[in-house]
């Protein structure tokens, strides 16, 4: 029981803390107190349409209210963190972005561990609908392994993605070498910010981001399957693909390890924790 609320709670956080929200409400919400409110709002959708998928109740209701009302408290503590005297602190920090994305994922996690618990030790019921506990019956569908699936599937698409991005983001220098005033020819820094230009003009605009995403689901397949020595092929392949620019740039080298491995790390880590709770 305690398992279905952490997985079903995970389920709805995540699609109203990621797949619902636009950056722009995201950022927004930590300067503007009414795009605190709507992302919140928005953030309640999930909730709403799960608690009518479940067998409805008055303690499930106050369940997910709970989780919603802790959600915007944790979102208020950003838009708290960049007003008031507190701004003023924040400034300094060199990693701010860094420490308050992992600061709030964290905050979650504790949360939504924590508020399941209590309610479990109420004896919360959470049950299905009778027409989705018939027709899992009618397709031989374990609801449990489904969840299982869809939370690891939404784990390691879009957040996941975005903590690389953080990760990443947290190593790279915030000045290009022709920004910095060290290279005096103007002529230079026009030909270095032009060749920089071009470079990324030869990426397709979100092949990364959807190249991690299959390399992850790969992952999972191969591990449960029980196959872990195919994981290898996957960072083989990929590390072909990469290999022109993994030899003649030594940062984009050192970035594409941190994303690699962390890309690792995330696969593995919601794998295991998804399916052993």
């Amino acid at each position: 029981m305690l398992t279905q609320l952490i997985l079903t709670a995970f389920f709805a956080h995540l699609i109203g803390d990621y797949y619902l929200q636009s950056e722009k409400t995201v950022q927004s919400s930590r300067t503007n107190f009414r795009s605190l409110l709507k992302h919140s709002l928005i953030y309640c959708i999930p909730f709403i349409i799960v608690y009518f998928l479940a067998a409805p109740s008055l303690q499930l209701m106050i369940y997910f209210g709970s989780l919603v009302l802790v959600h915007f408290l944790i979102a208020g503590i950003a838009y708290i963190l960049n007003h008031f005297p507190a701004e003023k602190i924040l400034s300094r920090w060199k990693n701010k972005e860094f420490i308050l994305f992992f600061e709030n994922r964290i905050l979650h996690l504790v949360a939504i561990i924590w508020i399941s618990l209590c309610f479990y030790r109420r004896d919360l019921p959470l049950q299905p609908a009778p027409w989705i506990a018939s027709q899992a019956a009618a397709l031989n569908l374990s609801i449990l392994m489904v969840m299982r699936w869809l939370d690891l599937l939404l784990l390691i698409f879009k957040p996941a993605s975005l903590a690389i991005v953080n990760l990443s983001t947290r190593f790279q220098p915030s000045q290009l070498p022709w920004q910095t005033g060290r290279d005096s020819d103007p002529e230079k820094r026009e030909t270095r910010a032009a060749a920089e230009d071009l470079s990324q003009s030869n990426n397709v605009y979100g092949a990364g981001e959807m190249i991690g995403f299959l390399e992850r689901i790969l992952m999972v397949i191969f591990l449960s399957l029980g196959q872990y020595a195919s994981i290898g092929l996957i960072m083989t392949a990929k590390s072909i693909a990469r290999y022109d620019k993994i030899t003649k740039n030594g940062a984009f080298a050192e970035d594409y390890l941190i994303g690699t491995l962390a890309s690792i790390i995330i696969a593995i880590c919601g794998y295991l924790v998804v399916f052993g709770i």
